[in-house]
C-alpha cells in the first residue's frame, strides 16, 4: 500500500495571484495587496521628468514628434524614434532609474472635473 507522500500531488500555483492553491487568501487581503500605494518616484526620474516639461513648448515649436532623452537637467540627444536615445543612455552607463525617454507632443490635459447632468427620460 502506497504512503501518504505518494499520494500526495505536488502544489500548485494560481498564476494571476502568485499562490499556492493550497494557501488561502481572503479576497479582503487581495483587495489590500491590488491597493497598496504607488512606489516612490526615483529622484533622477523625477528630475528628467521636471526638465522635459520645462522644455517641452520650446521643443514643439523646434523638434515636434521627435524623440529627446533626459538624465536630470541634461539634454542627452534627439532621435527619430527611441531607440538610439535608449542606447546612448546605456552606453553612457545610465540605469533605467536615471534617466527618461520621451516622445515630444503636447501633453495630455490634466484630468477634469466633469459634471453630468442626470438623464432625460
Amino acid at each position: 500500500m502506497a504512503s501518504n507522500e505518494e499520494n500526495q500531488h505536488p502544489p500548485r500555483t494560481i498564476p494571476e495571484a502568485g499562490l499556492l492553491a493550497n494557501e488561502f487568501v481572503s479576497s479582503g487581503e487581495l483587495s489590500e495587496q491590488r491597493q497598496s500605494p504607488l512606489p516612490e518616484v526615483p529622484p533622477m526620474i523625477a528630475a528628467s521628468l521636471a526638465a522635459f516639461r520645462r522644455a517641452l513648448p520650446e521643443l514643439l515649436q523646434k523638434r515636434p514628434e521627435q524623440w529627446v532623452a533626459y538624465h536630470g537637467e541634461e539634454c542627452i540627444g534627439f532621435a527619430r524614434d527611441s531607440f538610439p536615445l535608449y542606447r546612448k543612455c546605456y552606453e553612457r552607463g545610465l540605469k533605467d532609474n536615471e534617466f527618461v525617454v520621451e516622445c515630444i507632443v503636447p501633453e495630455d490635459p490634466p484630468d477634469m472635473d466633469i459634471e453630468f447632468s442626470p438623464e432625460v427620460e
